[in-house]
Parts: structure tokens; sequence; C-alpha cells
């Protein structure tokens, strides 16, 4: 029995002998820069959306006029699209304009071949400089055009903030031309669009 012991003995403290091995991984961290994607605005689109500016959109046949939105951005960005919702198919120019120096940056025929869809085309990118303000306008070419407002025919609460963009005012001018409008009517809302990003 005291053999027997003894042996047991031996085994368990030749177990508590062993030696462990600790393995180390050694991990190098290099310094990397994150890149943050911005995601993209569409404040008319969402505006009209929401429904929290306007509540209606009714459709007009008078023209044709050159109509657009002031508005500013809270932050630099670029401008990538222009876009546009006519009840009608067709091509219509749509206009982004220094307001400040009279002065266009960009335009492009959107064509529209859906009119529950706001429908875009690419131009060559412009960059945007917070609290600067820009003017965004299409023309009708004389075809029905949506006209957003209020059911009361109240004006419109402007400014008004949908993330990064300010709308201040509406303004329209009668024809054809590509010209910056100078009437003021602030019950109404354009149907057109830009695609904008921070920078």
């Amino acid at each position: 029995m005291k053999t027997i012991c003894f042996f047991l003995l031996a085994i368990v403290i030749a177990a508590g002998c062993t030696k462990t091995r600790v393995v180390t991984t050694r991990i190098t961290i290099r310094d990397t820069v994150a890149t943050i994607d911005t995601p993209v605005e569409m404040p008319f689109k969402n505006t009209i959306a929401r429904k929290m500016l306007v509540d209606t959109a009714e459709v007009f046949t008078d023209g044709p006029w050159e109509q657009g939105n002031v508005f500013y951005s809270s932050e630099n960005g670029m401008v990538s699209k222009l876009g546009a919702i006519f009840p009608v198919n067709g091509t219509y120019r749509v206009s982004l304009w220094d307001y400040e120096a009279d002065t266009l940056l960009a335009s492009a025929n959107v064509i529209c071949t859906d009119s529950t869809q706001l429908a875009y085309t690419a131009i060559v990118p412009v960059n945007i400089t917070a609290d600067k303000k820009y003017m965004l306008t299409n023309n009708t070419n004389g075809n029905p055009y949506y006209s957003y407002q209020l059911k009361s025919g109240y004006a419109l609460d402007y400014p008004y903030s949908v993330a990064n963009i300010t709308i201040l005012d509406f303004y329209y001018t009668a024809g054809t031309d590509a010209v910056i409008p100078a009437i003021a009517a602030d019950s109404r809302l354009i149907n057109s669009d830009i695609v904008f990003r921070v920078k």
C-alpha cells in the first residue's frame, strides 16, 4: 500500500513539474487613415417626400417659366447630379447658379420618363461653399409642371432646412432662356433637385 501511495505521489509531482510552453503571438499595428463615406443628400426630394414643408402638388399648364429656389449648405460639399420631375415625359433643362455672382455653374438636360419619380443627370461635380447662396432652376418648356405648396394657399415657412441644405426663397421668370429668375413667389417649392455630398 505504501508503494502504491508513493508511486501515485511521484506521478502527481511529475505532472506538476511539467513545463508549459507559452506561445506568444506578436501583432504589429500599422497606422492607417480611415475614410468615412458621407451619404449623399437629395434635399428637395426629401422635403417633398416628408411633406413637412409642403402638403400638395398641383399641376399648372401656364408658362413657359424659368423657376427655382435659392439655397445654401451648412457644410462645404459637392453637387454631382441635377434632377427634375414633371407630369409630362420629356427633356428639361436644370441649372445650378452662383446666386450672389449671377453665374451659371452647371446645366444638364434631365430626361423625365416617370411622372412619379425624380430623374437625375450627372454633371461635372461643382464645389459648394458653406453659407454661400446658390440657386437651382428648371425650365418648364411650356409643358405642365408640378408646383409644391400648401393646400391652404399660405406662403411656405422659409427658411427650411433638410440635413445640410437650407432652402430660402422661390423665384420665377417668363420665357425659355437660362437666366436667374427675378420674380419672388415664396409660396412654392421647385420640382427639381440636386445630389449633394459633404466634402
